[in-house]
């Protein structure tokens, strides 16, 4: 008798495989880098707030426009370049696609390979009878499905 019930606890077991959806060291560092310019940008932009609203009831001397104009250009260009680094590095990901495809092909194929090895125990008999039931269990019923609703 075939050993179906090994066969499909061996089916069960394998999983498939999941391309890696977590950020590199290098993305988490930019993100972080990023979120820290905006957080940077958000302050100069208090700060810059709180000297318009001194200036409003003072009068403002050279000094203190001179500290003005400082905090616009920081608030500006820390915004700026929090916004350009992800896309900076989102483009240098689109020279590089080629090469992380074929890294996660290979992951992928290694990945298969490992669980086909599980089930080189059994013969090819055994490993067709299972087919057959997995497709019989698996073919919708005749007559079912959208056709029916013609």
């Amino acid at each position: 008798m075939f050993r179906l019930d090994q066969i499909l606890h061996e089916l069960n077991i394998c999983e498939p495989y999941k391309p890696s959806a977590t950020t590199t060291r290098h993305e988490r560092f930019i993100n972080k880098l990023s979120g820290g310019l905006l957080l940077f940008s958000g302050v100069f932009f208090l700060l810059l707030l709180c000297l318009a609203l001194w200036c409003g009831f003072h009068q403002p001397g050279q000094k203190i426009l001179w500290l003005a104009q400082v905090l616009y250009i920081l608030c500006t260009l820390s915004a700026v370049i929090a916004l350009f680094l992800p896309a900076l590095h989102g483009l240098g990901q689109l020279f590089r696609w080629k090469k992380e495809a074929m890294a996660e092909l290979v992951y992928e194929i290694d990945h298969d390979e490992t669980a086909a090895g599980r089930l080189s125990p059994y013969s090819r008999q055994e490993l067709e009878y299972a087919q057959f039931w997995l497709r019989q269990k698996n073919q919708p019923p005749a007559g079912a499905g959208w056709q029916r609703f013609r």
